[in-house]
């Protein structure tokens, strides 16, 4: 944190387009930005054991539907350090920048004691320095308070005005002076200011389900109305010479002053950017973000658009149901699209929101699927990187929650099935084994790109208060994202810390296949070997359940959950020592089938098995000539070498 933000951020704001969900303010320097999150109070964390991939384990990515928090946060885009500056459960809007640089403005609703609501203008002028500009009953219903953040102030550049935004189901904006609040217009029905540079002219969107775009000068007349546009999706943006407008739209044939070809039947109206001569109102396309149209059976969520100060570089982005996400970056001057791409590289990942600095080199992306939500990143267009936003605990894990999910979506469908002479058997956990992905194939790359971005949100702050829940949700998700990285070291420490939190036989069963691999992956072929000797003989031995029936009591069979899976271990490590020198002879002592031979089981991982009833012997384990044996008999064999002190520990 730096105390004197305030003091040197200086020199002009910048007035940048971004999508309705959220606005983000940039200073004109480009150094820092100012965003509004809103964060569920009460967060639906996974039940331990989601990276075993049952049904029941399913993850769930946290919804604000209940109460919410709202915070507004300042970040520095060159060292990743962000600033709470608000941070209370009543809504917010998004802020905007004054035009020095010193004061920051957004607008609060807040409840009274006689369950009516005021809406509050507040500035910001220090870290700990507030003071509330106007005040006024709103009629705010709570689906409208909910979306206070899609709403932003637009203070004038000459630092004299402020438009503020209502809450009430009924768009309306009012013009108060920035010294003193006094009040000076009033506009029903109308959204989304935008002042000219010189201070001279409002723009804004006036009606209802089929907008306009007007203006209106400083003696505050009724709003001249300058284009008919159908649907609008962001506030109008100036030229730099206050001589145009431009808007993004998507016009009716109705709505439209130039005559327009209608769209296929299957296909909506085109999304384009209008260029719109104030003087004249004249219309005409600047750019088509959806030139075909987007299928009318698909929802579409909203539209993305941003650009930099000098209008050099522009940025876009459509989110709808069934279309993959990407974000285009166009170059007007030119009439060139640089490139489309997905800012993290995982198309899977909606994008809700962008921000672009006044110099076009950072690009704030706002991740889905909430509106509000606080998944953010910073890429930059040099580098072509992404950083990810990640202040405090609550943001850390709607990012990690969100890529888990990801992750779990692709796994699910992408993975080859394990079989073993033909017949399906059941992963332990929804982790590849090493080896059994192709190293170029685009699903190890999507998965390693994930664990990479994964991995470092899972540390908690040192200041953080004690939450067991989301330090169990982070140990196994650190574990996840280390395997999916294919850091096979740190995974085996974080096995470590989940192997001493579970208790679940099942569950020690799957991580000790699990510690299978990454013996697999760290190369060391002796100690997997000795991993699945274990596991295979974990599987011979006989289960059985308690059954009451009318005829009395019986035990019944009940088969282990991963039959199968040590021996597909087992043929991939067979496939690895083959290929080394010298390795054939480990892999047939590797794939043998283990035989009963009388009750000696390893200390403490013997009660990985329920209890044997009825008999059936116990298990013999591989001894280093390739015969069945007591592992005492044999006081060299590889067994002896695999850690059991977590399972041991926590079975005595």
């Amino acid at each position: 944190m730096r105390c004197g933000l305030f003091v040197w951020l200086g020199m002009l704001p910048t007035v940048a387009l971004a999508g309705p969900e959220a606005p983000v303010a940039w200073t004109a320097d480009g150094h820092w930005f100012a965003y509004t999150v809103a964060v569920p109070v009460e967060r639906t964390l996974p039940a331990p054991g989601w990276i075993f991939g049952k049904p029941a384990a399913r993850f769930a990515v946290p919804v604000a539907e209940g109460r919410c928090r709202y915070r507004i946060y300042v970040s520095d885009v060159a060292t990743g350090s962000t600033i709470l500056l608000e941070d209370g459960e009543s809504p917010l809007t998004s802020p905007v920048w004054g035009p020095d640089g010193h004061e920051l403005a957004f607008g609060r609703i807040v409840a009274e004691r006689d369950h009516t609501a005021r809406l509050d203008i507040v500035i910001q002028d220090g870290l700990r320095r507030q003071r509330v500009l106007l005040s006024r009953p709103e009629v705010a219903d709570v689906v409208r308070a909910r979306t206070l953040p899609s709403l932003t102030l637009a203070w004038s550049p000459d630092g004299r005005y402020l438009v503020v935004p209502g809450a009430g189901s009924a768009g309306r904006l009012l013009v108060v002076r920035a010294d003193n609040g006094m009040v000076l217009k009033s506009i029903d029905n109308a959204s989304r200011p935008a002042w000219s540079p010189d201070s001279s002219s409002l723009a804004l969107i006036v009606g209802g389900t089929s907008a306009a775009l007007a203006v209106m000068d400083t003696r505050f007349g009724p709003p001249r109305v300058l284009a008919d546009l159908g649907r609008s999706f962001q506030a109008p943006v100036w030229s730099r010479d206050g001589k145009t407008l431009l808007a993004v739209a998507r016009r009716n044939e109705e709505g439209a002053k130039v005559p327009m070809p209608p769209p296929p039947p299957t296909r909506e109206p085109p999304i384009e950017v209008l260029r719109v001569k104030v003087e004249s109102g004249q219309v005409e396309t600047a750019a088509q973000l959806a030139p075909e149209g987007l299928a009318r059976d698909q929802a579409l969520r909203g539209v993305a658009f941003t650009a930099d100060r000098d209008r050099e570089e522009l940025f876009s982005s459509i989110d709808q149901d069934g279309q993959s996400a990407a974000v285009v970056w166009f170059r007007p001057r030119t009439m060139n699209t640089v490139s489309r791409f997905h800012p993290f590289g995982e198309i899977t990942l909606r994008v809700c929101g962008l921000s672009v600095s006044p110099s076009g080199k950072a690009l704030v992306v706002r991740f889905g699927p909430d509106d509000a939500g606080a998944t953010l990143g910073v890429w930059n267009a040099e580098s072509r990187q992404l950083t990810l936003v990640d202040p405090d605990d609550e943001t850390k894990f709607d990012w990690a929650a969100r890529l888990v999910a990801t992750a779990q979506s692709l796994l699910a469908m992408q993975m080859p099935r394990p079989t073993v002479e033909g017949r399906p058997v059941e992963r332990p956990t929804i982790v590849p084994v090493p080896g059994e992905l192709s190293a170029s194939q685009e699903l190890t790359l999507r998965l390693r790109r994930i664990g990479r971005f994964g991995r470092p949100l899972c540390e908690r702050s040192t200041a953080s208060a004690a939450d067991p829940e989301l330090d169990a949700f982070f140990a196994e998700a650190r574990l996840f994202f280390d395997l999916l990285r294919e850091d096979y070291p740190a995974a085996l420490a974080s096995l470590e810390t989940v192997e001493g939190v579970t208790t679940s036989s099942d569950r020690l069963e799957r991580l000790l296949a699990l510690r299978a691999q990454i013996y697999l992956g760290l190369g060391d072929n002796e100690r997997a070997g000795d991993a699945i000797a274990y596991l295979r003989a974990l599987e011979s031995r006989a289960r059985s359940r308690i059954e009451r029936t009318p005829s009395g009591v019986v035990l019944t069979p009940e088969p282990s959950e991963l039959a199968g899976w040590p021996r597909y271990l087992s043929l991939r490590l067979a496939e690895r020592l083959k290929s080394s020198p010298g390795g054939w002879e480990a892999a047939e002592v590797s794939v043998a089938e283990p035989k009963p031979k009388g009750p000696v089981m390893p200390t403490g991982l013997d009660r990985l098995f329920t209890p044997d009833f009825g008999g059936g012997g116990g298990v013999a384990f591989p001894r280093r000539d390739g015969q069945m044996g007591d592992p005492a008999d044999d006081p060299d064999v590889r067994v002896r070498n695999f850690p059991r002190r977590g399972f041991q520990r926590r079975m005595r």
